[in-house]
């Protein structure tokens, strides 16, 4: 079994719809580390995140964040996130209030 750290996603959360930040790979499981929202407005922003199994999609039962609150020109590491496991081909989604706000998110990936 190997287990490699990696970055598992960087970048903006998009605000038309529920985005796929991270897909893990076949055969793979991964464990999220460390994860960050950073609000680059001046106002604030809600996000809603999903982990979503192989085959699904971003509904309320996949739901692990909904509605979190994120204020302006901050960052914040959310609960419910760290230490969560995304099976081969799972995904994690997310989609925010507005433009404005990133995702950074660290893991293992388990193979």
């Amino acid at each position: 079994m190997a287990v490699t750290a990696r970055r598992l996603c960087t970048g903006d959360v998009g605000a038309a719809s529920i985005g796929t930040l991270y897909t893990a790979p076949a055969a793979t499981r991964t464990v999220i580390r460390q994860a960050a929202l950073c609000n680059t407005t001046a106002g604030p922003l809600t996000v809603d995140v999903y982990l979503v199994p192989s085959g699904s999609g971003a509904t309320a039962s996949t739901q692990v964040l909904c509605d979190y609150s994120v204020a302006a020109n901050t960052t914040v590491e959310p609960p419910g996130l760290v230490g969560q496991v995304i099976e081969a081909g799972g995904s994690l989604r997310a989609q925010a209030s507005g433009a404005g706000l990133t995702c950074i998110a660290s893991g293992s990936e388990i193979a």
